[in-house]
């Protein structure tokens, strides 16, 4: 491109989309998930995913950590009414909360699609938070 000449916005994207998949990798996410889990999530829903039924459900093979991945976002955004489950919102980022989201769903054989299906494990990125929070 010539000096002077300006990205059209589809350019743009895909400058910003290549920059997120260069730092939005599994192993980074997972390694960010981790550190965040253990700080706002392991208290209640505890370091080995199995949490303290009935008011803090385990993680390990639950509906939400290993069904729809937008639903597991908005679960960690907004929290869950009626329940012990605030919302982060207001405390993590979107990277923290894809970082958490990616944790949950490849930790604790969540990401086995033999048997929990193709929903299953994955790599949330932050845009994909994003959308969820907006």
């Amino acid at each position: 491109m010539r000096e002077g000449q300006t990205h059209t916005k589809q350019e743009k994207e895909q400058v910003t989309q290549a920059k997120e998949q260069a730092v939005n990798t599994k192993e980074a996410l997972t390694e960010l998930g981790k550190i965040n889990y253990q700080k706002h999530c392991a208290v209640c829903h505890r370091e080995d995913g199995k949490g303290m039924p009935p008011a803090f459900p385990g993680l390990l093979g639950s509906k939400i950590s290993v069904g729809p991945i937008d639903n597991h976002i908005e679960i960690v955004l907004n929290g869950k009414k009626g329940t012990a489950m605030q919302g982060f919102a207001g405390q993590l980022t979107d990277r923290e909360v894809a970082a958490v989201v990616t944790y949950e769903r490849n930790t604790w054989e969540n990401d086995d699609k033999k048997k929990y299906g193709e929903s299953a494990g994955g790599v949330v990125t932050p845009g994909q938070v994003k959308k969820v929070r907006q």
